[in-house]
């Protein structure tokens, strides 16, 4: 939903806290096509143990993780230090 928040064309606010207005997903158009143009370059992963695996198999580069859980994979040596 971020996506539709930041790219939907509509006032992000309204659609966190509503009230909803079902005209508004018709301007969505255009924002689910670029997110799925962006997504062609993107990883999708499989949860913070997922992540952190690709990563320490070199598969993807960064990725969102739990920062305590980062540290302690890399304490452990599950995680490589580069």
């Amino acid at each position: 939903m971020g996506w539709i928040y930041a790219f939907g064309g509509g006032d992000a606010n309204i659609l966190m806290n509503g009230p909803f207005k079902e005209e508004e997903t018709k301007k969505w158009d255009a924002a689910f096509k670029s997110l799925n143009e962006f997504n062609k370059n993107a990883t999708l992963t499989p949860g913070n143990a997922g992540t952190l695996d690709m990563l320490a198999r070199g598969e993807i580069a960064m990725g969102p993780v739990w920062v305590d859980m980062f540290y302690s994979w890399q304490a452990s040596g599950q995680l490589p230090r580069r």
